[in-house]
């Protein structure tokens, strides 16, 4: 349900959104500088407090919000409301970040380390096939119920639904869910300890390789997914058929071959070497940039505009192989650090080092768009495919060094 909601957010979001400052791109780069600040702000004031609550009300509340918000963005969209477009962007965006952080912590809450090696790959399969299910029908959606942005309210369904399973849980669950609550005074002993797990990551060798790999993956799927954006809206103008462009990669590449890798080639892969697992998708989105940089923007593939079709594939591995793949290896990444700072580090780079590099990306994508109208380049699209490529290859060299760092 999480990520039905998520995936189909996105894509009423993009829809939307491309429509609305079609030809605008500086508002696209906006977004991703937005995303960045709100989400790194709002993650950073939720940890100050949310280890004082228990999760399933945190996620009960998150829900509850997200519900009254999204049936406002629709009463705001129906009557042209500028702001409420680039708005609804953002928000999709926070929602989505918190819905996933909070699934994972409330996963690990219910479930000991036995439980959870033996149920993750199932539970797993459930947001590919959500993925599937959505971009699949999402088309078709669009056009029975009229408008785009009339597949919020599926969302806000898909909350409700997500509220009720979470209110039983907490209940049959109780227990469970308490050990996760701090207490809001401390004894001097829990202050000491608190204190010495903290992380610096610039101080820690091994974890700044972390930090500095996972910047790397936000900067270059923030580029291709602009990329793919901005590619997709000039060459499919109706906005029910690019929704249903959107839908189709989102089903095939972030569904079916996601199922495909999750059920069949990960373990292996990853039983095989956890460095050539994560190699993989750098390897992917650099071949797929040069393909975009080398192909002629007149050329047909597909029955469709060869640059479209590459893009694709970058957007498409992207899809595929990031919360596949990708994803299991660098979570086998943090079993060497020591369990004081583990969970500690992972909220830092995942709260906001990952949000903060998306801004990055933002910046990036403004500094190519002035090029482009200045006419210093020739094509902003390209410049940005060379960006991924030496970008990717830093990449690749950073699991290198990631490589030396966890076998020492």
């Amino acid at each position: 349900l999480a990520t039905s909601i998520m995936v189909m957010g996105r894509i009423v979001r993009d829809t939307l959104f491309l429509n609305k400052y079609k030809g605008d791109r500086l508002m696209l780069s906006f977004m991703y500088i937005g995303v960045a600040i709100l989400v790194s702000t709002a993650t950073f004031f939720y940890t100050k407090r949310s280890s004082y609550y228990r999760m399933d009300k945190l996620i009960t509340t998150t829900f509850s919000i997200g519900i009254v918000f999204v049936l406002i963005f629709v009463g705001l969209v129906n009557n042209e409301i500028s702001a409420a477009f680039s708005a609804l962007y953002i928000f999709i965006e926070l929602l989505g970040a918190f819905m996933m952080f909070q699934f994972w912590s409330f996963t690990n809450e219910l479930l000991d380390s036995r439980e959870a090696k033996r149920v993750l790959g199932f539970v797993g399969c459930g947001g590919i096939i959500a993925s599937m299910a959505v971009g699949g029908s999402v088309g078709k959606l669009a056009v029975l119920l009229g408008k785009v942005q009339y597949l919020l309210f599926i969302n806000a369904v898909c909350m409700m639904i997500c509220i009720l399973i979470v209110r039983f849980m907490g209940k049959k669950y109780q227990s469970r869910l308490q050990r996760g609550v701090v207490s809001k005074t401390l004894t001097p002993k829990q202050a000491a300890a608190a204190a010495a797990s903290q992380v610096s990551i610039s101080k820690t060798p091994y974890v700044k390789y972390i930090a500095i790999m996972i910047a790397l993956i936000y900067v270059v799927v923030t580029l291709v997914d602009y990329q793919f954006k901005v590619v997709a809206s000039d060459k499919i103008t109706d906005p029910q058929k690019l929704a249903a462009y959107f839908g189709f990669v989102y089903s095939v590449f972030g569904g079916v071959f996601s199922l495909f890798f999750q059920l069949i080639a990960t373990s292996r892969l990853l039983k095989f070497s956890i460095f050539m697992s994560l190699g993989i998708l750098p390897a992917i989105l650099t071949l797929s940039s040069i393909f975009f940089i080398a192909v002629p923007p007149d050329l047909v593939m597909f029955g469709l505009a060869a640059p479209l079709v590459a893009i694709t594939m970058a957007k498409s591995g992207d899809s595929a192989f990031r919360y596949t793949i990708n994803d299991a290896a660098i979570q086998l990444l943090y079993i060497p650090l020591d369990p004081k700072v583990k969970s500690r580090t992972k909220a830092i780079i995942d709260g906001m080092v990952k949000p903060i590099f998306i801004g990055v990306s933002g910046f990036i994508l403004l500094a190519v768009s002035y090029l482009g109208k200045a006419g210093i380049v020739s094509s902003d699209v390209k410049l940005i495919s060379w960006i991924v490529t030496v970008i990717g290859i830093s990449w690749l060299l950073t699991i290198v060094g990631i490589r030396v760092r966890y076998l020492f």
